[in-house]
């Protein structure tokens, strides 16, 4: 594996496994925490990395990426048919079955069934985790369930919590991660006392910034050097926004506008305004209008110069103004913004963004302007919804709260269309989503 900051990153969060699981033996489930997507990715790149031939720990990692639709059951039965077919195709390739010394002989004790219990999902591991002749002294089995989409987050924290409540043998460990903010698990690690978060301290900005410093040595031209340096001072920003530093934040933003005035870089000058904006969100929304106000202006400069062949800071910018208004109850002037964001050229604009837009101005309209005004924004977002392939509807969170706005309008011309969701996702999927932690989230400003 290539020595960079991210790979250190890796090799630290391995250095930090093997002091957890030495100062915690009687742990067997493991929740890994991190704060947004890129260190959600290094904490995956650190199991795939143990489950790899270049591996640094004794214990066995198996990492398990496929959705949880909603069924833990299921989910758990689809992990140990991937398993078995895992170590089938491995038997019969001649050159590992080599290299490991002997096939791979585990014999799966549910073929053909379709769901398992959360105690025949672990005496499944622990025949396998034997059958890898592994001791739970020198080594154990871990597997890393981490799924690439999330159906019902409730449905499955419910199955964790029933999963890891059962005695785990010695020979496994389960891995699972977690958002710093969301703590799904937070509730199961207070009342077990065998499940345990884990809180590396990854320092993402400082990697970043130690890649670009070796690539910044790598270049000759001044206007290449400064491109480098603007993102470093723009790393700087972004971490002085997150950690409430105005002084820092402030001496940033000069730092990145001298560099953008000096080559007139109109977008990245917009980044530099939006991310001041992110910081007075939340204390000072006359600053942060002013700031977003900025970063419109710009972003509309620069495709009016033809600088850009896209207008997706145009819309994204747009939104942020009318987020600002919107969650500030404001929902006229938030109305008024997500109106002009949906005046722009949407050619070649994403049909989700645009659905989500009908939808935030619809929020804004049930309470500023007509039912009919309402419904004919809700209908122009579900027209583009509707033309998505009806898998990917299925799949889709976003598509079902849009179509709970609908029914919930008691529109004639929107209740023509509650046939098709219920043909997509069921007919109780209504109160499926009533019923759900993220609902009372997703509902936003002027839904109490």
């Amino acid at each position: 594996m290539e020595n960079n900051a991210i790979t250190q990153r890796i090799l630290q969060l391995s250095d930090l496994w093997s002091q957890e699981v030495k100062d915690h033996p009687e742990v067997r489930s493991f929740i890994m925490m991190g704060a947004n997507l890129v260190e959600y990715k290094t904490i995956k790149g650190f199991v795939m990395f143990q489950a790899s031939v270049e591996k640094t720990l004794p214990d066995t990692f198996l990492l398990h990426q496929r959705p949880f639709e909603g069924d833990g059951a299921t989910y758990a039965a689809e992990l140990l048919q991937n398993l078995h077919q895992y170590f089938q195709a491995f038997n019969q390739d001649a050159s590992l079955v080599k290299e490991y010394g002997g096939k791979i002989l585990w014999e799966y004790p549910y073929l053909g069934k379709s769901a398992v219990t959360q105690q025949e999902f672990i005496s499944a591991l622990t025949t396998l985790s034997a059958t890898l002749k592994i001791d739970g002294k020198h080594s154990v089995l871990v597997i890393a369930l981490f799924p690439e989409q999330v159906s019902d987050f409730d449905k499955l924290v419910e199955w964790v919590s029933l999963l890891t409540a059962i005695k785990i043998p010695s020979t496994i460990r389960l891995l699972l991660y977690d958002n710093t903010e969301a703590r799904m698990y937070e509730e199961l690690i207070k009342h077990n006392s065998t499940a345990r978060y884990i809180k590396p301290d990854l320092d993402i900005p400082g990697a970043m910034n130690q890649i670009l410093e070796e690539t910044k040595a790598q270049k000759t031209s001044q206007e290449e050097i400064d491109i480098i340096q603007f993102q470093q001072y723009l790393i700087k920003l972004n971490e002085a926004a997150t950690y409430t530093s105005e002084k820092d934040l402030l001496f940033y933003k000069e730092q990145c506008c001298n560099i953008t005035s000096r080559y007139r870089w109109l977008q990245r000058e917009a980044i530099v305004y939006f991310f001041v904006h992110n910081f007075y969100a939340y204390n000072n929304k006359e600053k942060a209008i002013e700031s977003i106000n900025k970063a419109i202006q710009l972003a509309d400069e620069a495709m009016h110069k033809g600088l850009t062949d896209t207008n997706q800071e145009q819309f994204h910018y747009r939104i942020a103004k009318g987020n600002l208004y919107y969650f500030d109850k404001k929902l006229s002037e938030a109305a008024s913004v997500y109106k002009s964001a949906l005046a722009l050229d949407a050619k070649d604009a994403n049909p989700m963004m645009l659905a989500g837009l009908y939808q935030m101005l619809a929020s804004c309209q049930r309470h500023t302007e007509s039912h009919k005004a309402t419904a004919s924004s809700l209908l122009a977002g579900w027209e583009l919804l509707s033309r998505l392939p009806e898998e990917e509807l299925k799949e889709n969170a976003m598509a079902m709260f849009y179509g709970r706005d609908m029914v919930e309008l008691n529109d004639p011309e929107l209740k023509k269309h509650e046939s098709f969701m219920n043909r997509l996702w069921g007919n109780n999927w209504l109160q499926k989503i009533r019923n759900s932690q993220v609902y009372q989230g997703y509902t936003g400003a002027g839904e109490n």
